[in-house]
């Protein structure tokens, strides 16, 4: 299982298993708390915590934030959703990449 977009996969059978869907968790009381939607210009601006830069849905995500006109500049970046997912629990911010 792969991306499809990848370049590397021109003679290749491709079955979509899924489409995937960003979400940005944030506090309710934080600046796009009380939002529905956000573009991704305002999405960069918080504290991210994302994958890091060698990871291919790092790269797809920065390609996002790039055609808004942004970069994301990540607190804490992790080569893991789970540590990912641990570093954004209330009280899970070590401050330091994993």
């Amino acid at each position: 299982m792969t991306y499809l977009e990848d370049d590397a996969l021109r003679n290749v059978r491709r079955i979509p298993l899924y489409e995937e869907r960003y979400v940005l968790l944030t506090p309710v009381g934080g600046a796009l708390g009380e939002a529905r939607t956000a573009r991704w210009s305002q999405a960069a601006a918080p504290p991210l915590c994302l994958l890091g830069p060698r990871m291919r849905n790092r790269r797809i995500i920065d390609e996002c934030f790039a055609a808004d006109g942004a970069t994301a500049a990540p607190a804490i970046a992790s080569d893991t959703v789970a540590g990912s997912w641990s570093a954004g629990r209330p009280g899970g911010r070590s401050g330091r990449s994993t």
